[in-house]
């Protein structure tokens, strides 16, 4: 999924699932406080979707939700993230 920053960065966010697209549609926009909330439980149940098929969890969506954390640090709650689309 790729996302737009407040800032106008854009950042590539990795899913071992598809089930990522359940949480997130192309071209919406959400404060940071929602869009945290939402990747957050979108990247646990992606995990949570390879734990149930293989058995462990997924530690790319560990550190990926890690990542995305440290990077919603330098925004206000309320600055703007937008959905730009699916890889």
């Amino acid at each position: 999924m790729q996302i737009q920053w407040p800032d106008g960065r854009r950042n590539d966010i990795y899913s071992p699932s598809s089930i990522i697209r359940e949480f997130f549609r192309s071209s919406e926009k959400m404060p940071v406080k929602e869009f945290d909330n939402k990747i957050s439980k979108a990247l646990e149940a992606a995990s949570s979707r390879v734990t149930e098929v293989y058995g462990y969890a997924c530690s790319s969506a560990e550190a990926e939700l890690l990542s995305v954390k440290n990077l919603l640090k330098a925004y206000r709650p309320d600055d703007t993230v937008e959905i730009i689309g699916f890889s």
